[in-house]
Parts: C-alpha cells; structure tokens; sequence
C-alpha cells in the first residue's frame, strides 16, 4: 500500500500484499484528482462520487450526533483480503476529513480469538494482530490510532471522536454499535450479505459499490408513525420502556393501532426508534411488545384506554 509520508512514499504494510486484489494508494500523490485516494482500477467513478460527499461534509462541530455518523457497508466477501483493504482506506478517509477532530479508529471484533490463526489476522499481519490483542495502536496512514475492542469489551462510550471497523458484522454487532457515544464513522463489513440488511435499511450507508439509496421513511403507513412520533414525545429514550409508566403508554399506542386494522412491523418499529435515538436495548424491548400486540388473536378492547377514539382520531388527521 503505497502512501505519501512526510511529502515521501514509502509501504505501508498491515500484512501479505496480494497483486489481483491490492489497493494502490498512489493517488495520495494526486489528491486534487482523486478524493477518496484509491487507484481508479479498484473504486469505480461512482465510489469517487460518494468520498467526494465524505471531503465535503461538516466537521464543525465536535459533537457528533446520529445524522452526521459516515456509515458504509462492504459488501465484499470478508474472507477476501480486498475487504479489510477496503475497510481500513474507508475508514481512514473518514478521519483524514474530519482532521484533528477524528483521531481513533476501533476494530470491533466478536473475540479475540479473532486475532488469532484467521483470515483476519492473517490481513493484518501476525506482529500487528499481537499487538492488538494486547491492546497497543497501530497507527492509521492519517495518523490516526487503530485499536481493537470486542462486544464484551467496548464500552459505550468511545473515545471522541472514533470511527468503527465492524469486522464480521452482523446484527448484533450493528445495534451494539448504535448504541455506543461518540461514533464519527462506521465501516461494516459483513460475513454474509444479508447479514446486516435491517441496518442498510435503518440508515440507508454507502454500499460500496453501489449508487446510495434514497433514504425512505421506515413506517411506510403514516399513522402508525405518527403515532410512534407521539410515543416518542412522552418515553425516556435512554431508557425506552424499562418504566412501567412508559411501558404503558407504549401498550396502549400499539393495542390503538391494532384494534383500528394497522399492521404493526416490528423490525420497522425498531429501526425507527433507534433511528430517533432511542438505545438500541429499549428499541429492541418495543419492537418485542409491538410483536406481542401484533400476535393477539382477537382485536384487543379499547375501552380500558383513556381517550382511546380522540387519540387516534388526532394521529389520522396528523397523518
């Protein structure tokens, strides 16, 4: 991987070189031409288009909040080098925007034992997978600090601000990531295709490759969203329904729609919430109550519910 260091190239080796799949970064010598600084053979001009959106976005303001998260997914065979190349040159494009502001770069793994006798490790290299897995940093083109953390070791709040490399990602990694502070970048590469589709749709990334989707509202039917907007009003988003107050509003919100015919789609139900910044554990907790209330037999009974007819009457003339 060759970069420009000190106005001189020279390697930068994060493990075996490969001729078919290597990224050339030789346009560090082009900047001006070539925004995202990968050879054209590798990023297609559409790829040039989309890290043309990463130079220009607002890195302002230090506060990052979930709106302005740069997030790609790779949809690249995790098992191929070209993948962890590609995660690694995404990810420290993402820094080199955001200049001093974007300085820490996160390998988020399922173990360590990760670092260890596979494909991954093997990318890396073998004397930088130790270091890793003693917890050291390695230092990024941009000079920003790579480090590795598991899903039992992150915490929640990350360094400020620090973009994440989900290697081997699947949902469970994804939410856990929506859940962290201070994310500035998230760069998924899955182990399957299908594996992080529910996200794709929550936030509409970057796919490598692929022209950006236009981001949709996820509740297709307006009243069911109006009515998770007027949820939302009332309910602690840290702590989403964990107060039985707030798991009665919830209750009631879905037992309404249900008895008035909605479908409720608790996937949907839970990408939204998230989406609105709701913790991905309570937003994980109501899709599961939507998907009680959705599996009732019969249409549950409004008459427990104050102002039952008034509420829905609102949230369909607000619709």
């Amino acid at each position: 991987m060759t970069v420009l260091k000190g106005g001189l190239p020279h390697i930068f080796t994060w493990g075996c070189r490969r001729e078919k799949s290597q990224i050339v970064l030789s346009a560090f010598a082009r900047h001006e031409e070539l925004p995202l600084l990968i050879a054209a053979s590798v990023f297609s001009e559409s790829d040039q288009r989309r890290a043309a959106e990463l130079d220009a976005a607002d890195w302002s303001d230090r506060r990052v909040s979930m709106s302005k998260i740069h997030r790609v997914v790779i949809p690249v065979d995790s098992h191929d080098p070209t993948a962890w190349d590609l995660a690694v040159t995404y990810a420290d494009k993402i820094c080199e925007v955001g200049g001093d502001k974007v300085r820490n770069v996160v390998l988020l793994i399922h173990t360590k034992a990760q670092l260890k006798h596979t494909d991954l490790a093997r990318f890396v290299g073998d004397a930088q997978s130790k270091r890793l897995d003693k917890g050291e940093a390695l230092n990024m083109p941009s000079s920003a600090k790579l480090k590795c953390e598991t899903l039992r070791t992150v915490g929640t709040m990350l360094p400020p601000t620090t973009v994440v490399i989900a290697y081997w990602a699947d949902m469970e990694m994804m939410d856990k990531i929506d859940g962290l502070r201070n994310v500035a970048g998230v760069v998924a590469v899955p182990e399957f295709p299908d594996n992080v589709k529910d996200w794709e749709t929550r936030w509409g990334p970057i796919i490598h490759g692929k022209e950006k989707a236009v981001e949709t509202s996820l509740i297709a039917d307006p009243i069911i969203e109006k009515a998770m907007r007027s949820l939302d009003v009332m309910v602690n988003r840290s702590t989403g329904i964990g107060h039985p107050r707030d798991k009665q509003s919830a209750n009631e919100v879905f037992r309404i729609l249900r008895n008035k015919g909605h479908l409720l789609d608790p996937n949907a139900i839970k990408s939204w919430a998230i989406r609105a910044g709701w913790a991905p554990r309570g937003a994980t907790d109501l899709a599961a109550l939507a998907s009680k209330i959705a599996g009732l037999k019969a249409k549950p009974s409004l008459s427990a519910i104050y102002g039952a007819e008034d509420r829905y009457a609102r949230w369909k003339a607000e619709s």
